[in-house]
């Protein structure tokens, strides 16, 4: 007959310690976190009605906008008009009323962004809240790409 004096069972084991899970090594990362965290988000707060196409977009690219470095240049993201508007919105000074946005669509935009940056980042700055208002318009189509020259196939081209 066997000896069983080293044998444990399950049920010696009490269920309520924690040193179970503090044994278990973690195996997501912290950027899975932050996903996790901008997906939370994004289905309780949807985006302005300025940038309501950010819904298209993939979890890793509003992560970029959100953690990829500063950008500075609005005028390559919209156009004209916009970009007066944006500076009077952070001059904080009166805007002349065009079709652009307005001050009140902006504060949205950055509020949203603002939270979208708390998804990933813990100190928050504004120049950050910026550039990821510009990433985030920088999907938009809001000026039009440059013409390119058009080429002729080959077998069309004079000679």
């Amino acid at each position: 007959m066997p000896i069983y004096d080293d044998y444990l069972s399950d049920a010696s084991l009490s269920t309520d310690s924690d040193s179970e899970a503090e044994d278990e090594p973690d195996i997501y990362d912290e950027r899975d976190q932050e996903y996790w965290n901008i997906e939370a988000f994004l289905e309780e707060y949807g985006p302005p009605p300025g940038i309501a196409y950010v819904t298209k977009l993939g979890v890793v690219a509003l992560y970029g906008c959100a953690t990829d470095p500063v950008r500075k240049d609005i005028a390559s993201v919209v156009p004209l008009q916009h970009v007066n508007t944006w500076k009077s919105y952070w001059s904080c000074t009166a805007a002349a009323p065009t079709t652009a946005f307005s001050h009140d669509e902006w504060d949205n935009m950055g509020r949203w962004a603002m939270q979208l940056c708390e998804c990933c980042m813990e100190q928050l700055t504004m120049i950050q809240i910026r550039s990821c208002m510009i990433r985030l318009l920088s999907y938009g189509r809001f000026i039009r790409p440059p013409a390119g020259r058009a080429v002729l196939p080959r077998a069309l081209r004079r000679r």
